[in-house]
């Protein structure tokens, strides 16, 4: 008895489609607030502390665009305050711009007094913008308790 073999000819396949999720970002970990000035681009970021009650807390991943340095529109910014005394403070805060009668106006939501006020020059000298917070990321783990 003999033994025949075929050969026959495969039709190349076609690529597998490109993969439709949410494209992966390497968490960053920020130990202390002047680490914030080396970032560029878009940054994956790991909250410790509540940066915005009750925005941004704890264990909050958020997604920062570290190109914008000023404020430009009405947005969630990570900001410095400097004190006179010489202290800063570390967040993030609301920002948006207001019609008045010399153009615009930047104003800033003032949480402990839950409403919106006006940004005067001398606040605004002490402001730095470290960038605009393009996304917050809850945990799961947080969300369910939320909704229990």
């Amino acid at each position: 008895m003999s033994t025949v073999v075929l050969e026959r000819r495969t039709r190349p396949r076609p690529a597998p489609p490109a993969a439709r999720g949410i494209p992966a970002h390497a968490v960053e970990r920020v130990t202390a607030p002047a680490d914030l000035d080396h970032f560029f681009g878009l940054q994956m970021i790991q909250t410790h502390v509540a940066l915005c009650h009750p925005e941004i807390e704890a264990g909050d991943c958020i997604e920062v665009d570290f190109d914008r340095r000023e404020i430009r529109h009405d947005g969630l910014y990570m900001i410095t305050i400097r004190h006179d005394d010489g202290a800063e403070w570390h967040g993030a805060r609301r920002f948006q711009f207001r019609p008045a009668a010399a153009g615009w106006e930047l104003w800033g939501f003032d949480i402990g007094a839950e409403n919106w006020a006006p940004m005067t020059p001398g606040m605004q000298s002490r402001l730095t913008v470290h960038g605009e917070v393009r996304e917050v990321y809850k945990p799961a783990s947080k969300l369910r308790r939320a909704a229990a």
